[in-house]
């Protein structure tokens, strides 16, 4: 594994993950 692929592994993951936490702690939050 190269340091960009690990790099762009972990960017594209916590593009997708960053929303998903945001939500839920939102979801838990409002109720």
């Amino acid at each position: 594994m190269q340091a960009g692929a690990i790099t762009m592994l972990t960017v594209r993951l916590g593009s997708v993950i960053s929303p998903m936490l945001g939500g839920i702690l939102l979801a838990s939050g409002g109720v």
